[in-house]
């Protein structure tokens, strides 16, 4: 069990500024980094806590292990199989279905290279096709792109507005593969992606449904299912909003793709033998300590709570959208505001999950990347994206992620320095107009 040395049960009382400064802090210097570097970009690296770290760290110091080639692979096996049978308990993925991988994009590069021999075997015809969005990640896409057998076709927009245009959509490019993220790595937009699934079950020969849930792992209280509903494939990584050690994830699959796949699949000397996808996982001599590191991780997931932690996540992106909303409009910056569901309404106008734990932002004319550069020198990093579409629209991003360990606090701070950045930077803006004026 967990040795902790505060209440774990803390997210279970509302989230207000009198409690929620003084919970979190305590939550933070106990577990997590003890430093003044706050990361609101945990959609690329999340922040491992301290006691993970040390259990990393323990793996190796334990001389019974360390001084013992034989006792690594013993213990590094024994976590294996318990990440497998956490992450079965907490999502409700069957154990068989499941492989611990190095993270989303190494997955996805492996199941394209392995696919491909797979969905040719005995054909002459031309290039594979793979039917995905605009807003993929390019972690993601690039096994398929850079692919000589691979041909990418993309949804528009409006054909992920609902169940029965996805469905036309792929009736129309007649894909073998269809990739999707759950939640978008751009906009944050959540998809349906079960509802989609669906609408394939009853083609004559229906793509593969391979779902990209790199930014929903950890941050939504559940995961696709896979196998019946239609999903073929969920990938994840446990490095980001699971707070897990850096180059660590996972891979769900059905039994069609898993009978697809492995016979071209070149893996052998699995650490677990016994495992149906332990072919997916590293194989020989690795680094042990990780899956030690990643047990700990899941298990002090497991025990906060999982709604415990996205329900403080969704708390405080709601403050900050409404802080910083009021911000926007006193510097009239002309910006849109993306969630769960799209574009967001006003912070008073909000409703239930419009915003899970993540707030993108679009300047939309205003460039955003000196704000980015700037709050980065002084240890508080964001993701900053200067996003073009295929159809030439632009966008300057900011995508800010709200890890459930933080606080009020901490936010205010960003925010103040935020609006002494925009100050200055809109000050010294007006003062080059004005030079300007003068000389012509």
């Amino acid at each position: 069990m967990l040795e902790t040395s505060f209440d774990l049960n803390f997210t279970e009382r509302p989230l207000t500024k009198e409690n929620d400064g003084k919970e979190s802090d305590i939550l933070f210097r106990h577990l997590f980094l003890g430093t003044d570097v706050i990361n609101l970009n945990p959609g690329t690296l999340g922040v491992p806590s301290q006691s993970t770290l040390n259990a990393y760290l323990k793996f190796f110091l334990s001389p019974e292990i360390a001084r013992f080639p034989l006792a690594q692979y013993q213990s590094g096996r024994a976590h294996l199989k318990n990440v497998r049978t956490r992450i079965s308990s907490m999502f409700g993925f069957e154990e068989h279905r499941i492989a611990i991988t190095n993270g989303t994009t190494s997955g996805l590069n492996n199941i394209a290279t392995a696919l491909y021999p797979a969905l040719t075997t005995g054909i002459t015809l031309g290039p594979i096709k793979v039917l995905t969005t605009t807003h993929e990640h390019y972690g993601a896409t690039y096994g398929f792109e850079n692919h000589i057998g691979y041909k990418m076709f993309y949804f528009d927009d409006a054909d992920l507005e609902d169940a029965d245009s996805f469905r036309e959509k792929v009736l129309e490019v007649g894909p073998s593969i269809v990739l999707i993220s759950q939640v978008t790595c751009d906009l944050g937009k959540l998809y349906p992606v079960e509802e989609f699934a669906s609408q394939l079950i009853d083609l004559n020969s229906p793509p593969l449904m391979l779902v990209d849930c790199a930014q929903s792992f950890g941050l939504l209280p559940t995961m696709p299912s896979v196998g019946i509903s239609g999903i073929d494939m969920v990938v994840a990584s446990c490095h980001k909003w699971m707070m897990g050690p850096p180059g660590t994830g996972i891979l769900a699959l059905s039994d069609r793709l898993t009978s697809l796949i492995k016979p071209f699949y070149c893996n052998a000397h699995n650490l677990d033998e016994e495992a149906v996808l332990g072919f997916l996982e590293s194989s020989g001599g690795q680094d042990f300590g990780k899956l030690a590191a990643l047990d700990h991780a899941l298990e002090l997931y497991e025990s906060i709570g999982t709604q415990n932690v996205i329900n403080k996540s969704a708390a405080l992106s709601e403050y900050f959208y409404s802080q910083f909303y009021h911000m926007m409009n006193h510097f009239e910056i002309e910006v849109d505001y993306y969630g769960a569901k799209g574009l967001l309404p006003t912070p008073e106008a909000l409703k239930e999950n419009d915003i899970l734990g993540v707030l993108v932002v679009d300047f939309k004319k205003f460039d955003c990347y000196p704000l980015y550069t700037e709050l980065n020198s002084m240890g508080i990093h964001l993701k900053c994206t200067k996003q073009t579409y295929p159809d030439g629209t632009q966008m300057n991003l900011l995508r800010i992620g709200f890890p459930f360990f933080e606080s009020t606090d901490r936010l205010n701070h960003v925010l103040n320095q935020m609006d002494e950045i925009l100050s200055q930077q809109l000050q010294n803006s007006k003062s080059r107009s004005s030079s300007h004026t003068l000389n012509s």
